[in-house]
């Protein structure tokens, strides 16, 4: 199972959370994404990526370095329900980052940036990119 399937699957049983309505692509600036409402609104930015396009947000978790398609990325993730454990599911998103990075793999860091959607060989992938990364104090690491 590669990452975005899991990510995927991860959000989708998150979906019944949302709100039909998008109040999150409302007038604010810049969407914080939370930790109660993590997965909910990682999921509707894949679901309705076209309508997040060019959005800022500010999210907080874990660091993964990895590779999609022979392209070098990161992740930005925490754990939810799922996975072969019950708890082990990764919930997170794509970002990019244009400095050197040299946290570890579990680094808790912040990231702002807007939403995009690039080109990952003949796929598209939903990818935040960062104009801000900063390391922070480990959070809760498991979202319900």
């Amino acid at each position: 199972m590669t990452v975005r399937t899991a990510v995927l699957l991860a959000a989708l049983f998150f979906s019944p959370l949302l709100p039909t309505a998008h109040p999150l692509l409302a007038a604010e600036k810049t969407i914080n994404i939370k930790e109660k409402m993590f997965a909910g609104q990682i999921d509707d930015i894949y679901l309705n990526n076209k309508e997040y396009e060019g959005k800022t947000v500010n999210i907080a978790g874990m660091y993964m370095p990895l590779e999609i398609r022979g392209k070098k990325s990161q992740l930005i993730y925490r754990y939810g329900p799922g996975g072969c454990c019950g708890n082990d599911a990764l919930v997170g998103i794509l970002f990019e980052w244009s400095g050197a990075l040299t946290k570890k793999e579990g680094a808790w860091i912040e990231i702002t940036g807007k939403i995009k959607i690039v080109k990952y060989g003949a796929e598209n992938e939903i990818v935040i990119a960062a104009s801000s990364l900063h390391s922070i104090k480990p959070q809760k690491a498991y979202i319900k």
